[in-house]
């Protein structure tokens, strides 16, 4: 079962690449953001508005409430059901986003008999404790595995962090004597990464998050913490949220805020690109040598030599 898998960092334009492809090839598209599955979480995460999809259908989007835990598991089962129905009828599944632990779940099958592993989760769990300390994260132990939590003490940064981690990527807590054996990759995927140049990827981070704050994320905050949403769970854990907070309590300036969101979202965008640039499966295009229309042209012909069979070395587009 073939799929094509759009991947790059956050803010690079994989989800519009992702529309014109799905139009051209008769595609449907699979979201894979570990922070647009929330519903309210809609201006910070950068989900894509119904005038943007341009009637492409979208899955993976708002499937649960903020309150709620998600792990990779619980994509890697939702996606694949998807794949089958898309698949069944005939259109081409495409898999979009910049999460991509989620991506290599699906793509690559998850063994989680011996311990899971993510260097990038495990970064940024640890970028939380320096920011929001290691209380913020024991608190969060104690919701989603409150043997492990009442077993480790609460400073125990790197205990914490490891149970943490291995409860995002299996779904099970790590007091929970488990043994899962997902079936082996099922899917002949072809990976397309979208990139530009640093200077014009900071540039495009910068402005979006400007473009965010006009757009109303600061009321979109404003919400999720009326109706109780816990600062310490996963879901306002997505980049920009807690500083949102922070100035909505008095505690940053609106500057400040906007220039800490824009740092974190280029350090993520950073982490993204190291951690693909080692697939040697990826293609990669490069959006700072081609313009829209070449862009297109260059994935669509990539995607037709992928199904006729044709192999194509693992080179940057320009």
């Amino acid at each position: 079962m073939t799929l094509v898998c759009v991947v790059g960092p956050t803010g690079v334009g994989k989800s519009a690449l992702a529309v014109e492809l799905a139009r051209v090839f008769d595609g449907e598209i699979i979201s894979a953001d570990s922070m647009q599955i929330y519903q309210g979480l809609d201006v910070g995460t950068g989900k894509v508005t119904l005038e943007e999809m341009k009637g492409v259908p979208h899955y993976g989007l708002n499937l649960v409430q903020p309150e709620e835990s998600f792990t990779v598991a619980d994509f890697v089962s939702y996606a694949e059901e998807r794949i089958h129905d898309i698949s069944a009828r005939g259109r081409l599944p495409l898999v979009v986003g910049g999460t991509t632990l989620y991506v290599r779940g699906l793509v690559d099958g998850l063994d989680f008999q011996h311990q899971a592993k993510s260097s990038a989760l495990r970064a940024s769990l640890q970028q939380r404790a320096e920011e929001c300390g290691v209380e913020a994260l024991h608190a969060e132990l104690v919701r989603v595995d409150p043997l492990s939590a009442n077993r480790l003490h609460p400073n125990d940064v790197r205990r914490v962090i490891r149970a943490l981690e291995v409860y995002y990527i299996t779904g099970q807590p790590l007091s929970a004597s488990y043994q899962w054996h997902p079936r082996p990759p099922r899917f002949d995927a072809l990976l397309l990464g979208l990139t530009c140049s640093r200077e014009e990827l900071y540039r495009r981070i910068n402005q979006r998050v400007e473009a965010m704050v006009q757009a109303g994320w600061i009321r979109e905050v404003e919400q999720l913490m009326l109706r109780g949403v816990p600062l310490g769970g996963q879901a306002m854990q997505a980049i920009g949220y807690r500083h949102v907070v922070a100035f909505l309590e008095g505690k940053m300036t609106m500057p400040d805020m906007v220039g800490k969101i824009q740092q974190d979202t280029r350090r993520y965008a950073k982490r993204q690109l190291s951690f693909l640039r080692q697939d040697e499966r990826v293609e990669w295009l490069d959006m700072s040598v081609l313009n829209t229309n070449q862009l297109i042209d260059v994935a669509s012909e990539r995607i037709g030599k992928y199904f006729a069979g044709i192999s194509c070395d693992h080179r940057e587009y320009t």
